[in-house]
């Protein structure tokens, strides 16, 4: 499972919190959409708003439709496809 995400545009989501760590410029991405389905994507810029707690996070491609449900993220060394999507992100040991 990834992170609850929320529809804001075509190339635009937010999630809880300050996730710019994770969902960083160049990160690949996979969006879960219901009642079914993934699009794939790649970070274009994401950034945290304290007054919020969202982190606003824009796509490089129009992707993003309001069936959004969740995002993930695509850790290192993985490849396009969805057995090897990490999928609890936030247990990750955190790197300063």
């Amino acid at each position: 499972m990834g992170l609850t995400a929320t529809y804001v545009d075509s190339t635009t989501f937010t999630i809880s919190g300050d996730q710019t760590d994770v969902f960083e410029s160049g990160q690949k991405v996979k969006l879960t959409l219901v009642p079914g389905g993934s699009v794939y994507s790649t970070v274009y810029s994401a950034s945290y708003s304290a007054g919020s707690g969202l982190t606003t996070v824009e796509l490089l491609n129009n992707v993003v439709t309001a069936d959004l449900e969740e995002a993930q993220y695509m850790g290192a060394g993985s490849v396009w496809e969805p057995e090897s999507w990490r999928t609890n992100i936030l247990s990750l040991p955190r790197m300063v």
